[in-house]
């Protein structure tokens, strides 16, 4: 398969259409642009928020998880007469 990029629209012979190096997507561009002026690259799909927003949660949890910890073992030492350290 060819790489990504953009090709001959096979729907259209005035537009060009981007390949995502496995299947046709939906953006189109129109041909009068010309090689000094190529159509701009699209935009990243949700894909990549997607991962920054469970990243972002997996974090906040993990820290949320010490927290806890700390404070779970802290409140365990004073009732049990130990001195916190």
């Amino acid at each position: 398969m060819p790489p990504a990029g953009w090709f001959p629209d096979p729907a259209n012979q005035r537009a060009m259409r981007w390949w995502d190096g496995q299947a046709w997507t939906d953006h189109v561009a129109d041909v009068r642009l010309g090689p000094d002026h190529p159509p701009p690259k699209p935009r990243a799909s949700g894909g990549r928020i997607a991962l920054v927003v469970v990243g972002s949660i997996v974090a906040w949890l993990l820290v949320s998880a010490a927290i806890i910890g700390l404070l779970f073992g802290a409140c365990v030492a004073l009732l049990s007469g130990a001195t916190p350290q």
